[in-house]
């Protein structure tokens, strides 16, 4: 029970701070950078977060699900 505890507050952080880095009030960050820059780091943050949430994937039993639903992104 701890190891599905842990895993799902780790779970649920990823997809805190993903939403957190794409929320509005991030808009003048994003805006600061080029837009090749832009398209580059979004890409990053997407393709790190996939990566993620398969390693968390990896440590769960068959049988077990987990979803988190934030602002900005589904996980």
């Amino acid at each position: 029970k701890l190891h599905t505890t842990t895993i799902s507050h780790y779970f649920s952080g990823l997809g805190e701070s993903g939403s957190e880095l794409l929320d509005s009030k991030q808009q003048k960050s994003w805006k600061s950078l080029a837009i090749e820059e832009r398209k580059r780091s979004a890409t990053s943050l997407i393709v790190s977060l996939e990566q993620m949430a398969l390693e968390v994937a990896s440590t769960m039993e068959e049988s077990e699900t987990m979803s988190s639903v934030e602002q900005n992104l589904g996980t």
